[in-house]
């Protein structure tokens, strides 16, 4: 059962994500937005409705598992749904306009779908980040990397 919840939770925020772009289109359709102008803010927005969708998961993953769940797993989803939204929302702003540098036929709504794709994603592989970055702060971690990289290539130190 694990395994399962493991594999349900990203893939049922692909799917809510998948629905929301869907509807994005259809509102396009409709004429109430245009979904023809590239907007890095609506590239933010779907990045922080990627967030939202990851922590939606999350917070009912962690609510409804076989164990009950107590106050503090419940406090410490929201909190970590909260921190998804703003990194997802940071990221996305910051990438998704990129995104038209390396794919320039890319449309306004794929580069909101690429927005929301790093926002479901950023606030995975943000803890994981922090976490390398605090390691490599240390200088002797540092050191440590650069002696190894050197005698790898045969020099001497």
């Amino acid at each position: 059962m694990e395994r399962v919840v493991k594999w349900l939770e990203p893939c049922s925020a692909a799917g809510i994500g998948a629905a929301l772009n869907l509807t994005v289109s259809a509102v396009d359709y409709a004429g109430v937005i245009d979904a023809r102008a590239v907007d890095p803010q609506w590239v933010a927005l779907s990045g922080a409705a990627g967030g939202l969708v990851s922590a939606l998961v999350h917070i009912g993953v962690v609510s409804l598992a076989a164990e009950p769940a107590g106050r503090r797993e419940i406090t410490r989803a929201l909190i970590e749904g909260a921190f998804a939204i703003l990194v997802g929302a940071l990221v996305a702003g910051f990438w998704g306009p990129s995104a038209a540098r390396f794919w320039p036929a890319a449309s306004p709504s794929d580069l909101r779908a690429i927005g929301f794709g790093v926002g479901m994603a950023a606030w995975r592989f943000a803890p994981g980040l922090f976490g390398a970055l605090k390691l490599l702060s240390n200088p002797a971690t540092l050191r440590d990397l650069a002696l190894r990289w050197l005698t790898s290539m045969g020099a001497k130190p």
